[in-house]
């Protein structure tokens, strides 16, 4: 920053590289401007202005602009090239229109052999990232192609080709220590690479000059979602509750997949939290009653089949998400982009309403009360296996549903299936590691419906292990009081 009273004729950097690539105690030549043998010529490079803004341009709460100075010193830059594997000297030199000089200390630096990400401008952590990761991308608008008052600076951002684009455009966060922008990308499980430009909202765009930004992922793309989103129910999938029609849902702590059966003259929702619903607000779409706050929201017409997700605030929204609508209404998320993380367990519900505004609540699954709301304890959880131990080549693996729901009453029933495995048994254990009851021996099966009386035990956490020909599963399983 540069600042003078009859103001500022020009302002240069020097540099100068180290002839021997050492700063050495016993010698001053790096130390003073004339230098010496061990330091080459001064290069002159004139730097860049930027009349630096004056009150909150970022809008940050924590800083009091009540008074402001007189006068606020213009900021000079200069994005130096060409230089690798050296160590180098460096002042800066300020004229003002009188002629007088200042010139600032002699700093030092050693450039190697590396560089940044994506150009001066753009870089993102880790390096090397995995599906899974979350992605850290920085951009510095003092050395990109947008304009330096941009505020905020948006990311058009997708991955594997352009594919899942975050719409609409994520604002970046302004990060006023290092005078950057930044953005968190949770890279999806399929991801093989995380494409990106950035723009300010007013349709300029840095697009890397035409090339995008493009980061390679390593872990991903490697296989696809085990669903087949198409409108019709897929083979296998696992009936978890039914109230009039039925619910049909998978997760296996990447994917959750969900289904039912598309009813005619009703508006559809599937809804989806990552953690115990608590508390009720207004029901989505103008409909009468209340339900328990979401993370997301599948809706369908009736009218015109459309179906959308939608966010907790009831914004659309297509990230990690897939949908839908024929003889079923299909469901996909995949939960680390969508939520923002994996939980073990997510609670799920649907619900069916009377097509028109404000139509009533007219079924749900799991059953509700008949109040007209759809409250959190009208809510399933499923959960992802507990644990998966190989004894082989795997098959497709176990699925474990159940259907009396989790929380579940003192009479608990489960869905036990696959297509490629043999179930061989079934048991119940507390959390001890103590057998309670054997549910299942006998004559290997494919598809299991278990019942567990469980009215004799007390209430809390319990375990069904299911084992198979090539994997064992354990499905957490919580009684109630």
């Amino acid at each position: 920053f540069a600042y003078d009273v009859s103001g500022i004729s020009s302002v240069t950097l020097y540099v100068r590289e180290d002839n021997d690539g050492t700063n050495p105690l016993a010698s001053t030549q790096n130390e003073t401007y004339a230098g010496g043998a061990e330091v080459g010529n001064w290069t002159a490079l004139p730097m860049n202005q930027r009349a630096f803004p004056a009150g909150n341009v970022y809008n940050n709460p924590e800083i009091n602009f009540s008074v402001m100075p007189t006068y606020i010193a213009d900021q000079y830059w200069y994005e130096l090239t060409g230089y690798d594997d050296v160590l180098l000297d460096y002042y800066v030199e300020a004229i003002d229109t009188q002629g007088n000089v200042k010139k600032s200390p002699i700093q030092h630096v050693y450039v190697g052999t590396g560089g940044t990400s994506g150009g001066a401008a753009v870089s993102w952590d880790p390096q090397n990232p995995a599906v899974g990761d979350t992605l850290t991308i920085t951009y510095d608008l003092n050395l990109g192609v947008l304009n330096n008052a941009t505020n905020p600076v948006y990311i058009h951002i997708g991955h594997s080709g352009w594919t899942q684009v975050i719409t609409p455009d994520p604002a970046m966060t302004y990060d006023g220590v290092n005078d950057v922008w930044t953005y968190d990308y949770v890279i999806p499980g399929t991801a093989t690479t995380v494409d990106f430009v950035f723009n300010d909202g007013a349709g300029n765009w840095d697009n890397n000059g035409g090339a995008d930004w493009h980061v390679s992922v390593t872990g991903g793309g490697g296989g696809s979602p085990p669903f087949v989103i198409d409108g019709t129910l897929d083979a296998g999938a696992p009936l978890v509750s039914s109230c009039g029609t039925d619910l049909y849902a998978s997760y296996d702590g990447t994917y959750l997949y969900m289904a039912a059966p598309v009813a005619a003259g009703q508006d559809r929702f599937f809804f989806v939290n990552d953690a115990y619903p608590t508390g009720l607000q207004l029901a989505p779409w103008n409909k009468a009653g209340q339900t328990a706050p979401h993370d997301l929201l599948l809706g369908n017409e009736e009218s015109n089949n459309w179906a959308g997700w939608f966010d907790a605030l009831g914004s659309g929204t297509t990230t990690g998400v897939d949908q839908a609508s024929g003889a079923y209404l299909e469901a996909l998320v995949e939960v680390g982009p969508a939520l923002g993380g994996s939980p073990g367990s997510v609670w799920i519900a649907h619900a069916l309403y009377d097509s028109p505004d404000a139509g009533a609540l007219m079924s749900q699954v799991p059953c509700g009360n008949a109040n007209g709301d759809l409250e959190n304890t009208e809510w399933i959880e499923v959960s992802a296996p507990v644990s998966s131990t190989p004894f082989g080549d795997l098959g497709r693996h176990i699925s474990v549903s159940i259907l009396s729901g989790n929380p579940s009453p003192r009479l608990v029933r489960a869905r036990v299936f696959s297509e490629e495995q043999a179930i061989r048994r079934a048991e119940v254990f507390d959390v001890r590691g103590q057998l309670v009851e054997t549910l299942y021996r006998g004559t290997p099966q494919a598809d299991l419906t278990l019942g567990w009386d469980a009215r004799s035990h007390a209430a809390g956490v319990y375990f069904l292990r299911i084992q198979g020909d090539k994997e064992v599963v354990t499905q957490r399983v919580v009684l109630l009081p």
